[in-house]
């Protein structure tokens, strides 16, 4: 997964998910332009995704699977999963956690949430002003006219 950035105006908050800091410092002080009255400086951050825990379900699954074979069947099942290598329980971890992530993603259960590492402060730059235009004469006078 390639590294993200987010941005936020006021350093709580961050939204987005860009490819690189400098597009998420662009839409940043864009949004602040956007605003009647914009922050002075923008945040960017490179999005940290969650951990899901995805992992380390092996032995769990091994255990559970054994009870429940050793409940119906008894003694008859003591040498099953038995002499299991690391490899072969590092491997049913691998698997199991490929299985977890794609279920989520097929399901569409990924989280949306993150965390945000290595935030820098950057400053909005200010607006152009805008020039006056000149304003149109002003009448001094009253006066009074008969309309027909």
């Amino acid at each position: 997964m390639s590294m993200k950035y987010a941005y936020s105006l006021y350093g709580d908050r961050f939204t987005g998910a860009f490819d690189t800091a400098e597009e998420a410092l662009a839409a940043a002080v864009a949004k602040a332009n956007a605003l009647p009255e914009p922050p002075s400086t923008v945040f960017v951050g490179r999005i940290i995704p969650p951990n899901l825990h995805a992992h380390g379900h092996a032995r769990h699954v091994l255990r559970n699977m054994l009870d429940r074979v050793k409940a119906e069947y008894g003694e008859a099942a003591d040498a099953f999963l038995r002499n299991l290598t690391k490899q072969q329980v590092k491997a049913l971890d691998e698997t199991l956690e490929a299985g977890i992530l794609a279920w989520l993603r097929e399901n569409r259960l990924m989280p949306d949430y993150f965390r945000v590492g290595g935030i820098s402060e950057h400053p909005v730059p200010a607006r152009p002003m805008a020039v006056a235009q000149p304003a149109a004469p002003e009448v001094h006078s009253e006066g009074t006219q008969e309309l027909p």
